[in-house]
């Protein structure tokens, strides 16, 4: 079984496939927003931006909540 991570290019939802030594898809799992939340804490703790082919990806804190 191959596993990959996959993003819709029609839907943008991403994906975690498993297939076959064939190719075909065995299982397929939405995946979309915990891999939002995974990347932004990994960018959060790690201080790291990235460039891709789409642009760049830059993470940009929240203001501390001033009604503390």
């Amino acid at each position: 079984m191959k596993t990959e991570v996959l993003c819709s290019g029609m839907t943008g939802k991403i994906y975690v496939v498993r297939s076959d030594s064939k190719g075909r898809t065995k299982e397929k799992v939405e995946v979309t927003q915990q891999v939002i939340n995974a990347v932004m804490q990994h960018m959060d703790v790690t201080k790291q931006e990235y460039v891709c082919q789409a642009g760049d990806l830059v993470f940009k804190p929240k203001a501390p909540d001033s009604t503390a």
